[in-house]
């Protein structure tokens, strides 16, 4: 039987329904907007994001406690 064990170390500094820069990048180019936590969430984490420019959560990785990047 397996029990997960939390990870104390990882501090949530994303909560749900935080404003956050959203920015989407590939390569030579990169576009910023503005969107909305879906979840919360630590540096790295993937977390659900609803851009203000879309009607659709997109899923982008948690780069600080204001900024979001999608990699294109």
């Amino acid at each position: 039987v397996e029990v997960a064990v939390e990870d104390k170390s990882r501090t949530i500094i994303v909560e749900r329904g935080a404003s956050l820069q959203v920015i989407a990048t590939a390569p030579g180019v990169s576009v910023q907007s503005q969107g909305i936590a879906q979840e919360a969430g630590a540096v790295d984490d993937v977390i659900s994001v609803l851009p203000q420019i879309g009607r659709k959560a997109v899923r982008a990785r948690i780069l600080d406690s204001k900024t979001v990047e999608i990699k294109l």
